[in-house]
């Protein structure tokens, strides 16, 4: 399935359009993705986020923007149940192995050797954060493209984790939404259902096995 998927998202482009991109952040962790892609004339971008962040942000994200993780399961708990295999989280990989797929040299290194050095770049969300017009000027450059789109873009965020304010309506959105279709109807219902029952999580206070993991 994922080679189909590949040669078929990957197919030969119109001469007037230099290049084709396509963001699966789990093709990192994805055996038939390492066997396929580097066969095709691609390039492998990795951004990378520090990894005790990027556990919380997979917490937060699957116990809110989804229901994988309990709403009442804490951090705390939620790492000492990953850690003894003591939930399946809906059977979700990202939910259930955070520290194993924040450990990124195991997964790194595969691609490294499939792409080569060339074909792969890695840099981090810090600096996408920081400041993402040159980055992604500097990635333009690496795909041998014209950097002048991004002059005056505002570089609008997509897919941020949310905290619910009624958990039932939230249940309620995960049931349906994947089985609406795509369109102006679609995006005007997610428009007012985030404005109306989310807001965005509360990380003012630190979070003592945050540090602890870092």
């Amino acid at each position: 399935r994922v080679t189909a998927d590949c040669h078929s998202a990957f197919a030969t482009q119109p001469a007037e359009r230099r290049m084709a991109g396509e963001a699966t952040h789990t093709h990192v962790y994805s055996e038939r993705a390492l066997a396929s892609i580097p066969k095709l004339p691609a390039r492998g971008l990795f951004l990378l986020r520090e990894p005790a962040s990027q556990i919380r942000s997979s917490y937060d994200y699957f116990r809110n923007n989804w229901t994988y993780i309990p709403a009442d399961l804490t951090f705390a708990d939620y790492l000492a149940a990953t850690r003894y295999g003591t939930a399946a989280f809906g059977g979700n990989e990202l939910a259930e192995r955070p520290e194993e797929h924040a450990d990124y040299m195991a997964w790194l290194d595969p691609w490294r050797a499939a792409l080569g050095a060339d074909r792969m770049k890695v840099t981090t969300f810090d600096r996408l954060k920081a400041d993402p017009q040159a980055l992604m000027e500097e990635i333009a450059a690496w795909c041998g493209l014209s950097s002048g789109f991004f002059n005056g873009y505002d570089f609008p965020t997509e897919n941020e984790s949310y905290q619910p304010r009624n958990r039932t309506l939230q249940q309620l959105n995960v049931a349906v939404r994947a089985h609406l279709p795509g369109g102006r109807l679609y995006d005007g219902a997610r428009w007012l259902y985030r404005r109306m029952n989310t807001r965005k999580p509360d990380r003012t206070l630190a979070d003592p096995s945050e540090a602890e993991l870092r």
